[in-house]
């Protein structure tokens, strides 16, 4: 396995995470956190990381988990060594455990300081992301009730003989290879036997996704699951895409349909998930819900965790697509409460809009989301994008009773989330610049008392480039108390609230103080900025970022506007930026984006920014007028 090296950083936040969710099956609370960033600022060595395994595998909340002793060291296996048991390194532990030859104490210290996990130390103490390993799966052995199957076919026969109203249990430990996706084809249930929830993960049945693993043919996303029928359920449930075995075996994809796959596809109602893990997700999203076949409502997912170490938040050179979502909802009337997100690298949670004239009315409360080594693109957002045929452009969508409300965000202070919360705005996130194009109005959605995690008397500090993006009518935005230290990571904006009023699209009761000012497209950019080709400078960098404020260069490098034709209406110079990949306008503006843009092409040249082989895509500098609201400067 080749691990990615980066600088060092202050403290291993993602330790923290895996040990939390590898031992204990749950997110770090906001003391845990705060906590353990405090002991280990510029404190990452072996000695530091074993006393904390102590630490945790001793504590009384893992000791109190009636755990058997094969558990305990599937967990301590996870947490530690990253990685799943080597079948005589398990049984050797679990032989001395049973035979009294050492305590439970004596295994945690043996694994703690092994050559292993030593070689290990510095990949954790100085990466924001040291991923998973590669490893063969291991099966627990169990003696619990319930259906001890091998494999996704098996189960299939048993679902197809079940009786609607079934409750299907599966053995507690058992491991069940998917080469192809499971059909849920009538109203049953899938569950564990004994229901352990998430902070029991090593008793669950485990789902885990073969490396040939079978897909759907055409476009169709292929899910380890698909739930088709109203009223089935998912409980208790360990799904594993495992991610990080199949890329080493396969290597990394720029073929977007295996980037599309999923954990559950949902195309049904009254559909229920919950106390399920997720992880190593292999594809964009965890759990989708489109409305393909007509709206979905009434979905229940609850008391999840979901946990993304594998995947990238950038593109991997030369085209290596690997950043996942972790919930994706089309549906109505759904609750999305009490679930756990560490380290997605899109989005945790997004709901989408739905017909127009059918109310979306999702609630999405009370969900931690950490990135603990990964960034992401967003924490939680509504996104009322307009791409599919149905959707008439001059049609409103309703969100009246749609709540965004008492979610916890927190991120490592060496990674950030573009934009925090948002809701509306499309063109932050598709990079159409055809400015034809519109967004569609929404309209009705409250967003309250999200925060970034209250303790000691203050709220957490996390990075972002936007705290909360409002693009949308009659909005109710009060209440959020979400600490974002603002940093340039992409070209959206530096601020706390933007909210979008003069675009428009805007308008309600939002807390202050905020920004009234466009946010431009594709601000929130997949690509790595560093070099970016033409295409980039002219679509992403040029065309919208006069819509936004960055710090200029001092003394600034200013192109006289006064008199030229390819400008109108404006006498201030513009500002070429201090890091030369975007331009800024102090004044509303009318730009005509051809002849201005061959100019902003010669001075790149000229600052030799880019180099004269890259050639002009003159498809991609139409007559198009750009009209820029007025913003605050610097």
């Amino acid at each position: 396995m080749i691990w990615l090296l980066m600088s060092a950083i202050p403290y291993p936040g993602q330790f923290l995470a895996k040990l939390y969710t590898e031992a204990h099956g749950r997110a770090p609370s906001v003391s845990d956190w705060y906590y353990f960033r405090n002991d280990f600022y510029n404190n990452c060595n072996h000695a530091s990381l074993a006393g904390f395994i102590r630490f945790v595998y001793t504590s009384q909340e893992f000791l109190s988990k009636n755990y058997t002793n094969a558990e305990r060291i599937f967990t301590l296996y996870r947490g530690v060594l990253n990685r799943d048991p080597d079948s005589s390194g398990f049984y050797w532990y679990l032989n001395n455990l049973q035979n009294g030859n050492m305590t439970w104490q004596d295994v945690v210290n043996s694994v703690a300081n092994s050559t292993e996990f030593q070689n290990m130390v510095p990949i954790i103490c100085d990466s924001p992301s040291y991923h998973w390993r590669a490893y063969y799966p291991f099966k627990l052995p169990s003696s619990s009730g319930g259906y001890d199957v091998p494999d996704g076919d098996s189960l299939q026969k048993i679902i197809n003989n079940a009786n609607v109203g079934d409750t299907i249990w599966l053995k507690q430990g058992s491991l069940i290879i998917m080469k192809r996706p499971l059909i849920i084809n009538k109203r049953v249930y899938i569950a564990t036997y004994g229901k352990p929830d998430v902070t029991h993960y090593a008793k669950m049945a485990r789902l885990l996704r073969h490396p040939d693993f079978q897909e759907f043919q055409g476009d169709t996303p292929s899910p380890i699951i698909a739930i088709l029928a109203d009223g089935a359920g998912i409980l208790n449930i360990w799904i594993d895409g495992f991610a990080t075995t199949i890329w080493y075996l396969k290597g990394y994809t720029t073929d977007y349909k295996r980037v599309r796959n999923l954990s559950i596809l949902v195309l049904a109602n009254n559909v229920v998930i919950k106390n399920c893990k997720f992880s190593s997700n292999f594809g964009w999203s965890h759990i989708h819900a489109p409305s393909w076949f007509g709206i979905k409502k009434r979905l229940y997912i609850a008391g999840n965790l979901v946990t993304a170490y594998d995947h990238f938040h950038t593109i991997i050179p030369p085209n290596y697509i690997t950043w996942t979502d972790g919930f994706d909802i089309e549906a109505d009337s759904t609750i999305i409460e009490n679930n756990s997100f560490i380290d997605l690298t899109d989005g945790s949670i997004t709901i989408f809009r739905l017909h127009p004239g059918v109310p979306q009315t999702t609630i999405i409360r009370n969900n931690i989301i950490l990135n603990s080594g990964n960034s992401a693109y967003s924490a939680i957002g509504f996104d009322n994008q307009q791409q599919r045929n149905w959707i008439p452009n001059d049609k409103d969508t309703i969100i009246n009773g749609g709540r965004i409300e008492n979610n916890i965000i927190m991120t490592a202070e060496y990674n950030h989330i573009d934009v925090v919360i948002f809701a509306g705005p499309p063109h932050a996130w598709v990079g159409t610049y055809d400015f034809n194009i519109k967004q569609g109005y929404a309209k009705g959605i409250a967003i309250v008392n999200n925060s970034s995690g209250y303790f000691n008397n203050s709220y957490l500090p996390i990075r972002c480039n936007t705290t909360i993006l409002v693009s949308i009518l009659d909005a109710y935005v009060q209440g959020n108390n979400i600490n974002c230290q603002h940093y340039r990571f992409s070209k959206c904006p530096r601020e706390d609230i933007v909210f979008e009023k003069h675009s428009g699209y805007a308008s309600g009761n939002v807390q202050g103080p905020y920004n009234d000012m466009l946010v431009f497209r594709n601000c929130v950019d997949h690509q790595d900025i560093s070099n970016p080709p033409y295409q980039a400078y002219v679509r992403a960098f040029i065309f919208d970022s006069l819509a936004h404020q960055f710090y200029p260069t001092n003394p600034p490098i200013t192109i006289n506007v006064d008199g030229n034709p390819y400008l109108s209406n404006h006498t201030n110079p513009i500002y070429l930026t201090e890091d030369k990949h975007t331009f800024e306008a102090p004044s509303y503006i009318l730009i005509n984006t051809d002849i201005f843009l061959q100019t902003i092409w010669n001075i790149f040249i000229s600052k030799k920014v880019i180099n004269t082989t890259q050639s002009i895509e003159e498809s991609n500098i139409k007559s198009h007028h750009l009209k820029i609201i007025k913003f605050l400067t610097y």
